[in-house]
């Protein structure tokens, strides 16, 4: 899912948890008020990783907001990896165990071509290099560096 996907349903629970106190059912709002908080802090876990600006359809609910921080913030403290500004596609490994992203970070000497690696479907295992001057350098290295990965040759 994407961050706005998140954002979205964050609001829909929302909604529906205030239909619900309405309504008087107390127990059906706190389901929807729990879905509500996680949808936001995954926007908040995606927008980070996207480097987005929180949505303006959280302002006024000090709720959402809240959850959102809480997502963002976390996730910056525990992202170690450089700030991708460019990634592939993912591409299945012939056993169906694993599946690799070549992929480009910026850092302060240059762009680091890098290979995203996950098992399963899971959290994917970053990787980089040593940077290099261009952009289309680095895309080219990661691109290389993730053909080598599937032809056993890494």
């Amino acid at each position: 899912m994407t961050s706005i996907s998140y954002e979205l349903d964050a609001c829909e629970s929302w909604a529906l948890s205030n239909c619900a106190l309405i309504g008087g059912d107390q127990n059906a709002a706190d389901l929807h008020r729990s879905d509500a908080d996680l949808h936001a802090y995954l926007s908040g876990m995606e927008a980070f990783i996207a480097r987005r600006a929180m949505t303006l359809l959280f302002v006024g609910v000090p709720a959402l907001e809240k959850a959102w921080q809480a997502g963002y913030s976390e996730t910056e403290e525990r992202y170690d990896a450089p700030c991708a500004v460019w990634t592939g596609d993912w591409l299945s490994d012939m056993d169906g165990l694993r599946e690799t992203r070549p992929s480009v970070s910026k850092v302060e000497g240059g762009y680091c071509p890098g290979l995203e690696i996950s098992y399963q479907g899971g959290d994917c295992e970053p990787r980089y290099r040593d940077p290099l001057p261009t952009l289309q350098e680095a895309i080219d290295a990661a691109e290389e560096w993730e053909a080598a990965w599937h032809a056993g040759r890494e």
